[in-house]
């Protein structure tokens, strides 16, 4: 009689312990790519974060120095010492994450810059907030090939995030700020003669509120017909005081006495009203 024989042979065995290692292989390479996207994601969510917590910081340190209680202006030299690192540094509370930064005065116009930038308005009376807000880009990256390399060639071998926003210059008490208007010429005008003025608003702390826009009226005193025509240039926030008026053709007429210009600017709902000193409109 002959019988069966249980088992596997030899080629049986091979094959599969072979199919079996090709699994395991499979099993560790999924495990592997799992574990290094789940890396990869909790990194970008640090990043973000880092570029998240130096922008709040910025805000911060703004509202501080350039705020009511500040001292400093909102300029260029104030901002050179903000906390931003122009060059890589590594964020002390994420190690291995590194910051670096840039900030500049950003154009913006008013009230719209697309209604601004195009030919609807004439280029003397353009309004543009060129002084009081910061376009900041915060740049932030990791996963480099070491500490040196990564110093010496900033995102060489690594992965970056950037963060880009804008700061704006905190308000401060409008019922503080104070206005005045210093005149760059003569104080008695002739016919046709012509006075440039610019108006200077300040905050509570003296130091000066950019980018207001204002209104120039002329006011006769001591009861006299002083008058005369005002012409705005808004992109340089100055304007001209002529001595004459235009009637209309080649006829022009002279209002002589004494006046003052006062330039109206509204800050934070409040207007703030600012006056030259006494100018005399000569007669015939």
């Amino acid at each position: 009689m002959i019988r069966s024989r249980s088992g596997l042979s030899l080629a049986e065995a091979v094959i599969a312990m072979f199919v079996l290692a090709s699994s395991f292989a499979t099993l560790f390479l999924l495990f592997h790519s799992g574990n290094r996207y789940a890396t990869m994601a909790e990194n970008q969510s640090l990043g973000v974060q880092v570029a998240e917590r130096t922008m709040e910081r910025l805000r911060g340190w703004s509202r501080k120095v350039h705020g009511p209680t500040g001292s400093e202006p909102f300029s260029d030299a104030s901002w050179s010492h903000a906390p931003l690192p122009a060059v890589w540094t590594e964020d002390p509370e994420t190690p291995g994450f590194f910051v670096q930064g840039v900030t500049e005065f950003k154009l913006i116009g008013s009230p719209c810059s697309n209604f601004n930038d195009n030919d609807l308005r004439p280029a003397d009376k353009k309004r543009n907030l060129t002084q009081s807000v910061r376009r900041v880009e915060i740049h932030v990256s990791w996963g480099a090939r070491g500490h040196q390399s990564r110093l010496a060639t900033a995102v060489s071998g690594g992965v970056e995030h950037v963060l880009v926003s804008l700061i704006a210059l905190p308000t401060g008490n409008p019922n503080a700020a104070t206005g005045s208007v210093s005149l760059a010429g003569s104080s008695s005008l002739a016919h046709n003669a012509s006075s440039t003025f610019t108006p200077n608003f300040s905050d509570s702390q003296g130091r000066p509120l950019p980018d207001l826009f204002f209104r120039a009226l002329i006011t006769p005193i001591n009861g006299s017909a002083g008058f005369g025509t005002i012409t705005r240039d808004d992109p340089n926030r100055k304007a001209t005081l002529v001595h004459g008026i235009d009637v209309g053709g080649t006829a022009t007429v002279y209002a002589p006495g004494q006046c003052r210009v006062d330039a109206v600017a509204r800050y934070c709902g409040k207007l703030i009203v600012g006056s030259s000193q006494d100018i005399v409109l000569n007669g015939p």
